[in-house]
């Protein structure tokens, strides 16, 4: 433990992040779980007492009282009984005539012994303000339990009262909105009822005049059926002219448009005569070119034979003429008639010469 580092205050303040007068409440308040030494004038904490610090740091932030915190400490750690003072020896160390060891023995052995007992009478005394502590702490916390149920059957009275007076409040405000708007609607009907009797005495006065008027009306009402009576009869024979306009410009319409239709079927007809004529004309015309086609035709037929069939005289007068360079054409095959499908007779071909 002499290893280990010891704080001051004014360290452990700096470390827990508190002033130091809470601290120092702190320490005198849960000195029984925190470890402490004296070092000359003053005391010095080791780890273990900032432990415990942060330790109720933390249960004071999240709300705790200081006997539920001592509660959680003395369940955590054990109670440390008050140290008591050894007794000094009889013999000072530094004695110029020390006593031997068989001489110190009998006086030191009754200073051990009060010792052990001291040291185990602090540790039952701690432990019985622990118990104390403890029953306390249960006592408390029952009563708090107590308080609480307390507070909360004082709490759902006290709102329950409350909702009666609201209730009692919002019944109160609408009987007196409903008498109120019940007063309004009678002023209402009151005026209604006197602007009624006014209109029926005007309705009276009226029926009066009207019966008074009557006659008159009638008699209007005569003079301007017999007035529409005779516009009706006007307006009919207005009509039957118009009709009589209409249907016969309907005929003379008809008439033209027959005439027009007339002329155009005429003129349909001879269009389709001069077609007529046309075509019987180009037929002509076809089967005499088709004519004059197969005369053509045979007339190449027979210059076709003429060319191929031998000439003698022809032959003898090339060979007294003087030598020409002619062109040497390719055979052709023999042509056919037109009107036949019989095959060309094979023809000699003569000698050419160069």
């Amino acid at each position: 433990m002499d290893s280990d580092k010891k704080y001051t205050v004014m360290e452990l303040a700096e470390l827990i992040g508190v002033p130091r007068t809470t601290i120092n409440d702190w320490l005198n308040r849960y000195a029984q779980f925190i470890d402490s030494q004296a070092q000359g004038k003053r005391k010095v904490y080791p780890e273990s007492a900032v432990s415990v610090l942060r330790e109720i740091a933390e249960y004071r932030n999240s709300g705790k009282a200081f006997t539920e915190i001592e509660t959680e400490l003395s369940a955590r750690h054990p109670i440390r009984a008050v140290p008591v003072p050894e007794p000094a020896p009889a013999e000072s160390k530094t004695s110029e005539n020390p006593v031997p060891m068989k001489e110190k023995t009998p006086e030191a052995q009754p200073n051990q012994e009060f010792a052990v007992i001291a040291r185990q009478q602090s540790e039952e005394i701690g432990r019985l303000i622990g118990e104390s502590f403890r029953n306390m702490d249960k006592r408390i916390q029952e009563l708090e339990h107590i308080s609480a149920a307390q507070r909360r059957m004082s709490f759902f009275w006290l709102s329950a009262f409350v909702l009666f007076l609201l209730f009692l409040i919002a019944g109160g405000f609408m009987s007196w909105h409903y008498i109120d708007r019940a007063r309004q609607e009678n002023r209402f009907l009151q005026q209604r009822q006197v602007e009624n009797t006014e209109k029926l005495t005007a309705l009276k006065e009226q029926s009066v005049s009207l019966i008074a008027g009557s006659k008159a009306f009638q008699a209007n009402i005569a003079r301007l059926e017999s007035e529409l009576q005779e516009q009706k009869a006007g307006f009919e024979k207005s009509i039957r002219e118009e009709n009589r306009r209409l249907s016969e410009l309907h005929l003379a319409k008809e008439k033209a448009l027959a005439s027009e239709r007339d002329q155009a079927l005429a003129k349909v007809r001879e269009q389709e005569t001069r077609l007529a004529l046309e075509k019987e004309k180009f037929a002509a015309e076809r089967l005499k070119l088709l004519k004059e086609l197969e005369q053509l035709k045979a007339t190449a037929a027979e210059q076709e034979k003429q060319k191929t069939s031998p000439e003698k005289p022809k032959t003898e007068k090339t060979e007294n003429a003087p030598a020409k360079p002619e062109k040497i054409k390719p055979a052709e095959p023999p042509k056919t008639n037109a009107g036949t499908n019989a095959p060309a007779k094979d023809t000699p071909v003569p000698d050419k010469k160069p």
